[in-house]
């Protein structure tokens, strides 16, 4: 039996919410284990931060549909903005359903009159160039969870920062990401971009990973906790990675947390790190909601192309 055909299988769905069970209790023992700690932490709430860590994370998001759309429009397909942005908000819910196929599935349903596998494409290499850019994020920033609490933290050297960067270079080779299309895609996606286009896209999405940290800081800021902006970046980042591609997780739920837990608590006051995870979860939840139920409301007043429509146009 392949693996693809495993996961299908209960003993994967009974294995997976085991394995996410036994994540969420070691963040609840962390939580437990520093539980005198946490009640003397000087707790604060800042109301300003909150909501401004919300807007940044939603503006991240937000963002993020235009890259897409900017994609998409270099390959020749024409949607209207509002469309599109509404359909990749209301999309992105489908990382809450196990299985990492419903993000794409439901852009392409949503967009029934783009060119589905143009769709797929734009939305192929938009991930990929996501993940490369958290990758990039990640490693960038990892020493930083190597000093202890209360410690300067530094940026790499020059020549590991220069060697990343040639690295990041040869990755982001047109040849080079079809192929690891082809590889992680039972579809056969042609690249049309050229490496210009490919390294701008990669860069306004490593912008936005940065802007997406910056969302997570000002929340957890908000609850009177103070943590090192490129300890958490390497962290969050590292986290959110292994949870996308964990395949038992629906939105790296559990994974994330644990990750997140265990490498932050290094760097944070005792019995912090377990709370600064639940909080991020918290603010992507809500920037869901906050996004989510003006795009359902926008979508329901935007007229939907029929089926005459839609089955005129070819489907590759």
């Amino acid at each position: 039996m392949k693996l693809r055909d495993l996961r299908h299988t209960p003993f994967f769905r009974i294995l997976g919410f085991v394995l996410v069970a036994l994540l969420f209790g070691y963040v609840f023992w962390k939580i437990l284990a520093n539980l005198d700690a946490l009640r003397a932490y000087p707790w604060h709430l800042v109301p300003g931060f909150l909501v401004l860590g919300v807007l940044v994370l939603s503006a991240t998001n937000f963002t993020a549909s235009l890259v897409w759309l900017r994609i998409l429009s270099a390959s020749g397909e024409r949607i209207a903005w509002s469309r599109a942005i509404t359909a990749w908000i209301l999309s992105r819910l489908g990382r809450y359903v196990p299985g990492k196929v419903w993000m794409f599935v439901g852009l392409v349903a949503l967009v029934p009159e783009a060119r589905r596998g143009v769709v797929l494409s734009t939305v192929g290499i938009h991930t990929v160039l996501d993940l490369l850019a958290g990758v990039t994020l990640a490693v960038m920033t990892f020493p930083a969870l190597a000093l202890g609490f209360r410690e300067t933290v530094h940026l790499p050297p020059g020549w590991f920062l220069g060697g990343l960067i040639f690295v990041v270079a040869l990755a982001l080779n047109p040849r080079f990401i079809q192929w690891l299309l082809r590889k992680t895609s039972d579809r056969d996606i042609e690249i049309e971009w050229g490496y210009p286009q490919l390294v701008l896209w990669f860069l306004m999405l490593l912008g936005l990973w940065l802007l997406r940290i910056l969302g997570h800081l000002l929340f957890i800021r908000g609850f009177g906790i103070t943590v090192d902006y490129l300890a958490l970046a390497a962290a969050f980042s590292a986290s959110w990675l292994l949870g996308m591609i964990s395949p038992f997780a629906p939105s790296g739920l559990g994974v994330r947390e644990g990750l997140l837990t265990y490498l932050l608590q290094g760097v944070t006051a005792p019995g912090l790190a377990p709370i600064i995870a639940i909080l991020t979860r918290l603010n992507s939840t809500i920037m869901d909601l906050v996004l989510g139920l003006p795009a359902w409301l926008m979508r329901s007043v935007l007229k939907m192309p029929s089926k005459d429509e839609t089955s005129s146009q070819p489907s590759e």
